[in-house]
């Protein structure tokens, strides 16, 4: 349904795709459309989200945004509720997975979430 929308309207939007969980196929999808992906504990899971942890690999950094989905969705080994302190472990995970530093995952969220929101 999304993807007839989409295809129909033709132009570009600005959002987040809430807890992508998707392969590369449709990562590119979305981000044809100028939606940025929200990343979060999900990915740290290496059984249960091979799917996306090898999609992770070709996402551009340009189109992610860390999220925790509170209360749920904590990452990989944690229990209990999530916080927005467990974005660290996800933006690690990210960091491995794409070969690249922690802090320049890091840096890359707060660009892409300050473009995305029009802040600053």
């Amino acid at each position: 349904m999304i993807r007839t929308i989409l295809k129909k309207k033709r132009r570009q939007f600005k959002g987040v795709i809430h807890c992508f969980q998707g392969d590369i196929k449709l990562a590119n999808q979305y981000m044809e459309f100028g939606f940025y992906l929200g990343i979060g504990g999900l990915v740290t899971y290496t059984d249960r989200c091979s799917v996306l942890r090898k999609a992770m690999t070709d996402i551009p950094i340009e189109r992610i945004v860390l999220e925790t989905d509170c209360p749920y969705l904590t990452p990989e080994p944690l229990e209990g509720y999530n916080t927005p302190k467990n974005l660290p472990l996800i933006a690690e995970t990210i960091a491995e997975l794409k070969d690249l530093d922690a802090g320049k995952v890091k840096a890359e969220n707060v660009k892409n979430a300050q473009t995305l929101f029009g802040l600053w």
